[in-house]
Protein backbone atom coordinates (compact mmCIF):
# COMPACT_ATOMS: atom_id res chain seq x y z
CA UNK A 1 0.00 0.00 0.00
CA UNK A 2 3.30 2.59 1.36
CA UNK A 3 5.08 1.97 -2.27
CA UNK A 4 1.08 2.40 -4.20
CA UNK A 5 0.68 5.87 -2.37
CA UNK A 6 4.20 6.85 -2.98
CA UNK A 7 4.69 5.75 -6.30
CA UNK A 8 1.61 7.81 -7.34
CA UNK A 9 2.82 10.92 -5.27
CA UNK A 10 -0.26 10.45 -2.70
CA UNK A 11 1.46 10.93 -0.01
CA UNK A 12 4.92 12.40 1.43
CA UNK A 13 7.24 9.49 3.06
CA UNK A 14 7.33 10.97 6.00
CA UNK A 15 3.70 10.45 6.50
CA UNK A 16 3.91 6.51 6.02
CA UNK A 17 0.42 5.44 6.76
CA UNK A 18 -0.66 2.21 8.85
CA UNK A 19 -2.73 -0.80 7.87
CA UNK A 20 -5.07 -1.72 10.69
CA UNK A 21 -7.09 -4.74 11.02
CA UNK A 22 -10.06 -3.42 10.91
CA UNK A 23 -11.68 -0.65 12.66
CA UNK A 24 -10.83 -1.52 16.87
CA UNK A 25 -7.42 -1.70 15.84
CA UNK A 26 -7.73 1.92 14.17
CA UNK A 27 -9.67 3.40 16.50
CA UNK A 28 -7.04 1.67 19.72
CA UNK A 29 -3.86 3.54 17.49
CA UNK A 30 -6.14 6.82 17.64
CA UNK A 31 -7.28 7.02 20.59
CA UNK A 32 -3.33 6.15 21.73
CA UNK A 33 -2.45 9.45 19.76
CA UNK A 34 -5.66 11.65 21.78
CA UNK A 35 -4.34 10.33 25.19
CA UNK A 36 -0.28 10.95 24.30
CA UNK A 37 -1.39 15.01 22.99
CA UNK A 38 -3.39 15.54 26.07
CA UNK A 39 -1.88 13.56 28.49
CA UNK A 40 -4.09 14.20 31.74
CA UNK A 41 -5.02 17.47 30.84
CA UNK A 42 -8.96 17.70 31.58
CA UNK A 43 -11.78 19.33 30.51
CA UNK A 44 -11.04 19.81 27.20
CA UNK A 45 -13.06 21.65 24.70
CA UNK A 46 -13.91 19.74 21.99
CA UNK A 47 -16.06 20.86 18.18
CA UNK A 48 -17.72 17.87 16.83
CA UNK A 49 -17.70 19.00 13.21
CA UNK A 50 -21.18 17.07 11.69
CA UNK A 51 -21.25 14.83 14.44
CA UNK A 52 -25.25 14.47 14.62
CA UNK A 53 -26.71 12.58 17.15
CA UNK A 54 -23.45 10.33 18.17
CA UNK A 55 -19.49 10.42 18.71
CA UNK A 56 -17.28 7.73 17.21
CA UNK A 57 -14.57 8.73 19.85
CA UNK A 58 -14.51 8.26 24.00
CA UNK A 59 -14.20 11.22 25.53
CA UNK A 60 -13.72 11.83 29.31
CA UNK A 61 -16.73 12.48 31.26
CA UNK A 62 -15.29 16.52 31.64
CA UNK A 63 -14.63 17.57 28.26
CA UNK A 64 -17.11 20.08 26.77
CA UNK A 65 -18.34 19.12 23.70
CA UNK A 66 -19.88 21.24 21.46
CA UNK A 67 -21.51 20.17 17.88
CA UNK A 68 -22.13 21.48 15.08
CA UNK A 69 -24.37 19.77 12.36
CA UNK A 70 -26.70 20.55 9.40
CA UNK A 71 -29.77 18.61 10.68
CA UNK A 72 -31.83 19.63 13.07
CA UNK A 73 -33.17 16.23 13.46
CA UNK A 74 -29.79 15.14 14.47
CA UNK A 75 -28.95 17.51 16.84
CA UNK A 76 -32.43 16.59 18.76
CA UNK A 77 -31.45 13.53 19.34
CA UNK A 78 -28.06 13.90 20.54
CA UNK A 79 -27.94 13.77 24.45
CA UNK A 80 -24.26 14.73 25.48
CA UNK A 81 -23.31 17.91 23.91
CA UNK A 82 -23.12 21.03 25.85
CA UNK A 83 -23.58 23.10 23.05
CA UNK A 84 -25.19 22.12 19.84
CA UNK A 85 -24.74 24.41 16.82
CA UNK A 86 -27.39 23.94 13.77
CA UNK A 87 -25.31 25.39 11.09
CA UNK A 88 -23.71 24.80 7.81
CA UNK A 89 -19.75 23.75 8.55
CA UNK A 90 -18.64 25.90 5.15
CA UNK A 91 -20.21 29.07 6.48
CA UNK A 92 -20.19 28.87 10.19
CA UNK A 93 -17.75 30.76 11.50
CA UNK A 94 -15.42 28.95 14.18
CA UNK A 95 -13.71 31.04 16.89
CA UNK A 96 -10.00 31.66 16.25
CA UNK A 97 -7.87 28.99 18.51
CA UNK A 98 -11.12 27.67 19.83
CA UNK A 99 -10.71 24.16 20.57
CA UNK A 100 -8.27 21.97 22.30
CA UNK A 101 -9.77 18.89 19.82
CA UNK A 102 -11.51 19.16 16.78
CA UNK A 103 -13.35 15.54 15.46
CA UNK A 104 -14.63 15.14 11.72
CA UNK A 105 -15.90 11.81 11.23
CA UNK A 106 -17.78 10.60 8.40
CA UNK A 107 -18.58 14.15 7.04
CA UNK A 108 -16.12 15.37 4.26
CA UNK A 109 -17.41 13.06 1.82
CA UNK A 110 -20.65 14.87 1.72
CA UNK A 111 -18.74 18.84 1.99
CA UNK A 112 -19.15 20.47 -1.51
CA UNK A 113 -15.44 22.27 -0.45
CA UNK A 114 -13.94 19.83 1.89
CA UNK A 115 -10.46 21.98 1.60
CA UNK A 116 -12.43 25.24 3.03
CA UNK A 117 -13.98 23.44 5.79
CA UNK A 118 -10.27 21.89 6.63
CA UNK A 119 -9.03 24.87 6.69
CA UNK A 120 -11.31 26.78 8.50
CA UNK A 121 -10.38 24.14 11.43
CA UNK A 122 -6.77 24.76 11.23
CA UNK A 123 -7.87 27.67 12.07
CA UNK A 124 -9.95 26.82 14.66
CA UNK A 125 -7.66 24.45 16.43
CA UNK A 126 -5.94 25.84 19.51
CA UNK A 127 -1.88 25.15 19.90
CA UNK A 128 -0.73 21.97 20.86
CA UNK A 129 -4.18 20.39 20.06
CA UNK A 130 -5.35 18.15 17.66
CA UNK A 131 -7.52 17.75 14.42
CA UNK A 132 -9.24 14.30 13.62
CA UNK A 133 -10.74 13.20 10.26
CA UNK A 134 -12.30 9.72 9.65
CA UNK A 135 -13.71 9.03 6.46
CA UNK A 136 -14.11 6.68 3.49
CA UNK A 137 -11.10 6.14 1.51
CA UNK A 138 -12.12 7.47 -2.33
CA UNK A 139 -9.58 4.98 -3.82
CA UNK A 140 -10.94 1.44 -2.14
CA UNK A 141 -13.92 -0.45 -3.88
CA UNK A 142 -16.74 0.84 -1.44
CA UNK A 143 -15.74 3.92 -1.90
CA UNK A 144 -15.43 4.55 -6.14
CA UNK A 145 -18.53 2.84 -5.98
CA UNK A 146 -20.26 5.61 -3.65
CA UNK A 147 -18.63 8.00 -5.46
CA UNK A 148 -19.72 6.99 -9.12
CA UNK A 149 -23.37 6.30 -8.44
CA UNK A 150 -26.29 8.30 -7.67
CA UNK A 151 -27.44 8.97 -4.39
CA UNK A 152 -31.33 7.18 -4.71
CA UNK A 153 -28.59 4.17 -5.41
CA UNK A 154 -27.58 4.42 -2.16
CA UNK A 155 -30.77 4.73 -0.25
CA UNK A 156 -31.55 1.43 -2.08
CA UNK A 157 -28.98 -0.25 -1.07
CA UNK A 158 -29.26 0.90 2.69
CA UNK A 159 -33.18 0.42 2.47
CA UNK A 160 -33.15 -3.34 0.64
CA UNK A 161 -29.90 -4.79 1.38
CA UNK A 162 -29.09 -3.77 4.81
CA UNK A 163 -32.82 -3.31 5.86
CA UNK A 164 -32.52 -0.25 7.34
CA UNK A 165 -35.95 0.87 6.55
CA UNK A 166 -35.66 4.78 7.88
CA UNK A 167 -32.48 5.21 5.19
CA UNK A 168 -33.14 8.45 3.10
CA UNK A 169 -35.86 9.80 5.28
CA UNK A 170 -34.69 13.25 7.00
CA UNK A 171 -31.82 13.23 9.85
CA UNK A 172 -30.92 9.45 8.49
CA UNK A 173 -28.59 8.38 6.31
CA UNK A 174 -27.36 8.20 3.69
CA UNK A 175 -27.00 12.13 2.88
CA UNK A 176 -25.58 13.10 -0.56
CA UNK A 177 -22.52 12.38 -0.85
CA UNK A 178 -20.23 14.04 -3.24
CA UNK A 179 -16.48 12.72 -2.17
CA UNK A 180 -14.53 15.63 -3.89
CA UNK A 181 -10.91 15.37 -4.45
CA UNK A 182 -9.99 17.62 -1.65
CA UNK A 183 -11.01 15.10 0.90
CA UNK A 184 -8.50 12.58 -0.12
CA UNK A 185 -5.46 12.25 2.17
CA UNK A 186 -2.80 13.47 0.43
CA UNK A 187 -4.84 17.05 -0.75
CA UNK A 188 -5.75 17.42 3.22
CA UNK A 189 -1.84 16.96 4.15
CA UNK A 190 -0.85 19.57 1.56
CA UNK A 191 -4.06 22.28 3.37
CA UNK A 192 -2.11 21.23 6.56
CA UNK A 193 1.33 22.30 5.57
CA UNK A 194 -0.27 25.49 4.06
CA UNK A 195 -2.02 26.45 7.09
CA UNK A 196 0.97 25.52 9.71
CA UNK A 197 -0.24 22.13 10.37
CA UNK A 198 1.47 18.94 10.31
CA UNK A 199 0.58 15.29 9.72
CA UNK A 200 0.75 13.16 12.77
CA UNK A 201 -0.90 9.85 12.02
CA UNK A 202 -2.52 8.59 8.61
CA UNK A 203 -4.52 4.91 9.22
CA UNK A 204 -6.53 2.94 6.85
CA UNK A 205 -8.30 -0.03 7.27
CA UNK A 206 -11.42 -1.96 6.47
CA UNK A 207 -14.65 -1.12 7.95
CA UNK A 208 -17.46 -3.68 9.12
CA UNK A 209 -19.34 -3.14 6.17
CA UNK A 210 -18.14 -5.79 4.06
CA UNK A 211 -18.83 -8.54 6.84
CA UNK A 212 -22.27 -6.83 6.80
CA UNK A 213 -22.39 -6.85 3.29
CA UNK A 214 -21.43 -10.89 3.18
CA UNK A 215 -23.92 -11.37 5.94
CA UNK A 216 -27.20 -9.62 4.22
CA UNK A 217 -26.34 -10.74 0.55
CA UNK A 218 -23.69 -13.59 -0.02
CA UNK A 219 -23.62 -13.28 -3.54
CA UNK A 220 -23.45 -9.61 -3.48
CA UNK A 221 -20.67 -9.87 -1.05
CA UNK A 222 -18.92 -13.19 -2.98
CA UNK A 223 -18.61 -10.27 -6.27
CA UNK A 224 -17.18 -7.90 -4.10
CA UNK A 225 -14.67 -10.45 -2.72
CA UNK A 226 -13.45 -11.47 -5.91
CA UNK A 227 -13.04 -8.34 -6.77
CA UNK A 228 -10.93 -7.04 -4.48
CA UNK A 229 -8.83 -11.06 -4.64
CA UNK A 230 -8.77 -9.91 -8.21
CA UNK A 231 -6.95 -6.58 -8.31
CA UNK A 232 -4.58 -7.40 -5.85
CA UNK A 233 -3.28 -10.13 -7.22
CA UNK A 234 -2.64 -8.42 -10.53
CA UNK A 235 -0.88 -5.44 -8.52
CA UNK A 236 1.43 -7.89 -6.54
CA UNK A 237 -0.50 -6.83 -3.34
CA UNK A 238 0.28 -3.09 -4.03
CA UNK A 239 -3.43 -2.41 -4.41
CA UNK A 240 -5.85 -2.33 -1.36
CA UNK A 241 -9.20 -1.67 -2.34
CA UNK A 242 -10.55 -3.28 1.14
CA UNK A 243 -8.93 -0.70 2.60
CA UNK A 244 -12.28 1.21 3.06
CA UNK A 245 -11.68 3.73 5.45
CA UNK A 246 -9.04 6.11 6.72
CA UNK A 247 -8.20 8.55 9.93
CA UNK A 248 -6.16 11.60 9.46
CA UNK A 249 -4.30 13.28 12.52
CA UNK A 250 -3.10 16.79 12.59
CA UNK A 251 -1.51 19.28 15.29
CA UNK A 252 -0.48 22.72 14.25
CA UNK A 253 3.03 23.01 14.04
CA UNK A 254 3.30 27.15 14.14
CA UNK A 255 2.24 30.14 14.55
CA UNK A 256 -0.44 31.35 12.41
Amino acid sequence: MSDILFSSGLIEPRSTPVICDGVDEAKARMSAIIARQFGNRRGISVLEAGGGSLSRVDLDDDAVVTVIDISREQLERNTYAAHKILGDLHTEKLPARGYDLIICWDVLEHLDDPALVFANFLNAIKPGGLIVVAAPNPNSLSGMITKFTPHWFHVLVLRHLFKLTMAGQPGYPPFPTFMRYSMYPEQLRRVAISESGDATALIYYESSRRAALRRKSPFVGRLYDLTIAACRIASFGRIRLELSDYIFLVSPTGQR
